[in-house]
């Protein structure tokens, strides 16, 4: 067993660790301009990375971010406020994991941040924010030598009129009882996890 030092020790190296790389992350993310991704950086301990940028939106924009998955056998796609703060991720797609989102026919993703619903299944919803910041994962690398620098393929700011002139051709589309349903799952997956 550790002694009370030892324990103190090791969280205060550990609050360090962490401190450093919040830091980093958040001052990063809020350096770069808004509506653009910034390169993946690698978390600590080497299990993974992270990017993400902030997103600024008028209620007629989208934000359309392609990634590539790498050998990831975790990928998720964040929304969060300036204090890293989620909104509800329970009853809204604020938040989406691989699991969740339809890949595009090469293997890549697109997700779409937009204020207001755009019909698609990779939506992100901000849950009213026109502004806040976004968090992608990488996580569980299978291949250590994954191009880190490809896994962000691209980021534009269109008008959600022109979404279907930027979005692949086999995006999967919902209406809006496919989405209730989508949300609904979500939900039943969300509480059955708790179950367990």
């Amino acid at each position: 067993p550790r002694t009370d030092e030892k324990i103190a020790a090791d969280a205060a190296a550990l609050l360090k660790v962490q401190l450093d790389f919040w830091l980093t992350y958040l001052n990063s993310r809020d350096a770069g301009s808004e509506n653009t991704t910034r390169p993946l950086q690698g978390r600590t301990g080497g299990w993974g990375y992270m990017s993400g940028g902030r997103f600024k939106l008028q209620d007629d924009e989208a934000l359309v971010i392609t990634i590539d998955p790498l050998s990831a056998a975790y990928f998720g796609f964040q929304l969060n406020d300036d204090w890293m703060t989620p909104p509800d991720y329970i009853n809204h797609l604020a938040g989406v994991s691989r699991a969740q989102a339809k890949p595009n026919s090469d293997g890549t993703y697109t997700y779409v941040i937009s204020v207001r619903d755009p019909g698609v299944w990779n939506w992100v919803d901000p849950v009213g924010l026109h502004e806040g910041g976004y968090v992608l994962r990488w996580q569980r690398m299978g291949d250590p030598k994954a191009p880190v620098d490809k896994a962000v393929r691209q980021t534009d700011l269109v008008k959600l009129a022109d979404l279907k002139t930027v979005l692949p051709a086999n995006t999967v589309w919902v209406d809006a009882a496919g989405r209730r349903a989508q949300i609904a799952n979500r939900v039943k997956a969300f509480w059955k996890r708790l179950e367990n």
